[in-house]
Formats: C-alpha cells, structure tokens, sequence
C-alpha cells in the first residue's frame, strides 16, 4: 500500500504509456495504435472538445472488441489501466491485460459516460510491449438500433516502474490521483504529486482508517 507520508518532496512525474490515449493521431475512422473487429463500423468524432472513439458493430461478433498497445515494461509490474465508455448496449464490460492478471467486468448505465479502471499484473516477458483489450458485450433494447460503443480518455502507468516495487497504489487510490487532471487524462508526463494533493489524500485515508476502526468496535484516542 502507498505510504503518503513517504512522499516527502512535491514533484513524482507519471507517465501515461497508452500510445495515442486521447485519439489524436488517427485516419478519421480509427485512432492510430488500436484495433477493432474487422467488420465493425468505426468513426473518431468529436464530443466537449474531446476526440472519441465510435465503433458500432455490424456483424455477427457477440461483443464489441476495443485493443489497444501500450509501452514496454517488465514482467510481474503492476499496471493501471482506465477509460470512459459509453454505449445502447445492455452489456457487461470487461477490460483485459493481455498475457496479464487482470479481467474485471463491469456493469454500466445506458448512454452515459462511465469512468472504468483496473489493476493488473504483467505475466508478458521484460521489455516487451503489453496490450490492453476492452469488451462490450450484448445488444440494445430495440433492435432496429445499431449497437454501439464511445471510448475516450485512455490512461495507462505502469505503478511498479513509477512508485516502486511494494510501494504501488491502489486502484482507488490511483483513481484519486488522477482526478486532479483534466477529464482525468494524463497528458503525457503529468506530476501527480503536489501538496493539495498530497494532503488530501493523507486526510482521506486517515478518515477512512478512522471509521474502520469504529465500524469494528475499536475506540479512539
């Protein structure tokens, strides 16, 4: 677990390896560094001043299939991955590691954005590149709609390499962290570390460790 305290100074710069998160390199129908299903309809559009990422699937495939490659790491680091989904689909979400311990589903609201992360454990050899892989499965409530899937704000920190082995965050923890960034996006190299910050999370933390206590029966000093 993290130890805020340990942080002494203000400055932890962490780097977001998902090659392309905000989709601005792309051909205007897929962004460049990720794959779909082949027969599925893609479009990059724009939405709040923020380019997205449309597939709509037109084939038989039970799901739509969302992968993504990201920088090169070692194995057994600890990786966090996050994203926006939105989607008509009534569906159950999962996003993957590739070659990696990491394969939580997820549950969303129709037509809303949803903000979704993981925690992973690389198992792919050192100084290899990693895959993320997002999966939306199952089909509308009317089915003259075409099912859909948004994607936006891809987020992926290799905890290991950035904080030290023994010494990663949580994924609550890192979900907090990146709340202080815009749409929750790390743009590049971002210093996820300053003193609101710091100091929010340590009060956080200790609130939280408080009520355990009480919930337990413990007492107080």
């Amino acid at each position: 677990m993290l130890d805020l305290l340990a942080f002494k100074a203000t400055d932890l710069p962490v780097t977001n390896q998902a090659i392309n998160g905000n989709f601005k390199d792309n051909d205007g129908f897929l962004a460049n560094g990720y794959s779909k299903n082949a027969e599925d309809v893609s479009a990059i559009i724009e939405e709040d001043n923020q380019l997205v990422q449309r597939i709509e699937k037109n084939s038989e495939n039970t799901r739509i299939i969302f992968n993504s490659r990201y920088a090169q790491g070692d194995k057994d680091d600890e990786i966090y991955v996050s994203l926006y989904i939105k989607t008509n689909m009534n569906v159950s979400n999962k996003i993957q590691l590739y070659r990696g311990e990491m394969n939580d589903t997820f549950s969303l609201d129709k037509e809303r954005w949803e903000f979704l992360s993981s925690v992973g454990v690389r198992t792919s050899p050192n100084n290899v590149s990693g895959y993320t892989n997002v999966y939306v499965t199952g089909g509308t409530d009317d089915e003259a709609q075409t099912p859909y899937a948004m994607f936006k704000n891809h987020n992926v920190v290799n905890l290991t390499k950035t904080f030290g082995k023994g010494e990663e965050p949580t994924k609550n923890q890192m979900d907090d962290l990146i709340k202080q960034f815009e749409n929750n996006y790390i743009n590049g190299t971002e210093n996820v570390f300053n003193a609101e910050t710091l100091m929010k999370l340590y009060f956080k933390e200790t609130k939280e460790l408080r009520n355990a206590i009480i919930s337990l029966g413990g007492e107080l000093p």
